[in-house]
This record gives structure tokens, C-alpha cells and sequence, in this order.
């Protein structure tokens, strides 16, 4: 696949509710969200994932479930292409918090994204987080992808390429599952998600977080069509462990054990 098809899929993505457009003031507090994982309420989480949001351009009112559905099955552009958001049922509660404070301190960038994450406090960060790491959306649906770039994706995904990655399972898990804490659990994500995502981190577009900085050193020296197919692979999986292998409102460290049921 050509960059320039690339990056015709990052637009409509950019247009539909990926990374795109200018940084936003950081929110106050920005990691207290951590501390208060302890005493996390999901069901807080659930009426704020639920929330509808008036936000400055959008003609419609919009919360969390308006594009990641509302058991955070994401929205796969069934009806409109430029609809198109992912999944986050099953994430772990560390990424999912340091994706919204990217979002708000303009690390990560999608308008919408930093415009609902920057109406957050450190303690709806934690709710949410719990509420997400818990939610089960079912299998994913199933995508029409070309079976050669799949089997491409596969050799990728379980044997890396000489000289250029290491296996995106040693991190991800064998089925998509996420294996550590700061490596999300993937499979089945619509693939020109992933297509802009993998994109935007091979050209270092998506940095400041330490998912982001893995993931950007990762998939930097993969060529345009080994990022294409290992998106197309990742679309195929549909096992994804939902939950944690720790409580979801337990505290969490960066040097706590790989947890095996989440990011």
C-alpha cells in the first residue's frame, strides 16, 4: 500500500475521530488519577462514559459511547467510513489514564478527544479507567481483509523482521491480548485504525507517552507494507481477554508484573 493511500486512511480518520489537530492546555493535576485508581467507582465511570457533551464546532452533544459504543465495542465505519473509533472494552486502567491525560495536556491530539479529556479531574480519569477495564463489548466483527496480507501480518506479528522488529506478540500477546502493562490488548481493532496508528507512530506523530515512545521505536524501521499487514493481521484476531489479571481499582506502578488481561 502506497503512503499516499496511508495517508488518505489517516485523514478520514483524523476527520472521523483519531489524532489530529492543535494542543490543548495540560489539566490540573495530571497524574493524581494514579493515586485515586485505589478507590476507583466504576459505576461513576459508567454515568460519566455515558455523559453527554455540548463541545465547541460539534453540532450534536457527544460522550464516550457516542463513538466507542456503549460497551466500548468501538464503531467500524459500518454505516459511514468516516465513523470509525476503537475499541476499549478490556483496556488496563494505566493506559487508559494515560491516554485520556495525553489527550488533555495536548501530548495526544484529536480535537474532540482533548476537548472531553480536558473537562476531566484526576479522580474521573480513575473512574473511567475502572469502568473501561471492565466493560465487554462480545467479539469483534468480522472484516473483509486480503488473506496473503494477513499470513504477511502474521509472520510480522509472531517472528518480527530481521534487522528491523522484534515480534509485536512479546509485548501484545500471541492473540492480540495486550501481555504488558503499557501494551494494549489489540485484536480486532478496525484496521485503518490501526493502519493510522501504526502510520502516525512510525513517522514519530504520536510521542510523550511511554506506550507511544515504545511503539514509535517498535515499528520505525518497518516498511510501509509490513505496517499495512500487521494491521490487517491484528483486524483478523477476535480473542481478547476482557478484565484484569489485578483488581481493576488496584494502584498501579510501572513496575508492577505484566498483566495479561489488558494493555
Amino acid at each position: 500500500m502506497s503512503r499516499r493511500i496511508i495517508a488518505t486512511v489517516a485523514i478520514l480518520l483524523t476527520l472521523a475521530g483519531c489524532d489530529g489537530g492543535a494542543p490543548r492546555p495540560p489539566f490540573q493535576d495530571p497524574d493524581g488519577w494514579q493515586a485515586k485508581l485505589a478507590t476507583a467507582d466504576p459505576a461513576r465511570g459508567a454515568a460519566l462514559y455515558a455523559q453527554m457533551h455540548r463541545l465547541s464546532g460539534e453540532r450534536e452533544a457527544l460522550s464516550c459511547a457516542t463513538c466507542h459504543g456503549p460497551q466500548g465495542g468501538g464503531n467500524y465505519g459500518l454505516e459511514n467510513p468516516k465513523h470509525i473509533a476503537p475499541r476499549l472494552a478490556g483496556l488496563n486502567t494505566v493506559y487508559v489514564g494515560e491516554q485520556l491525560r495525553a489527550y488533555a495536556n495536548g501530548t495526544r491530539v484529536f480535537p474532540p478527544m482533548q476537548a472531553l479529556a480536558g473537562k476531566l479531574s484526576s479522580q474521573d480519569v480513575a473512574d473511567l479507567a475502572v469502568n473501561v477495564a471492565q466493560l465487554d463489548p462480545g467479539p469483534a466483527p468480522l472484516q473483509t481483509l486480503t488473506p496473503a496480507l494477513v499470513e504477511r501480518g502474521r509472520v510480522v506479528w509472531t517472528e518480527g523482521v530481521v534487522g528491523a522488529a522484534t515480534p509485536c506478540a512479546q509485548c501484545h500477546g500471541k492473540a492480540g491480548e495486550g501481555k504488558v502493562l503499557r501494551s494494549p490488548a489489540i485484536a480486532g481493532e478496525p484496521f485503518p485504525y490501526i493502519v493510522a496508528q501504526l502510520t502516525t507512530m512510525h513517522d514519530r506523530g504520536r510521542t510523550g507517552t511511554t506506550a507511544a515512545d515504545t511503539m514509535s521505536a517498535a515499528v520505525g524501521r518497518l516498511r510501509d507494507d509490513d505496517l499495512v499487514a500487521v494491521a490487517a493481521y491484528v483486524a483478523s484476531l477476535q480473542a481478547r481477554e476482557v478484565g484484569e489479571s489485578r483488581p481493576a481499582n488496584a494502584p498501579a506502578a510501572p513496575t508492577e508484573k505484566p498483566n495479561r488481561g489488558g494493555v
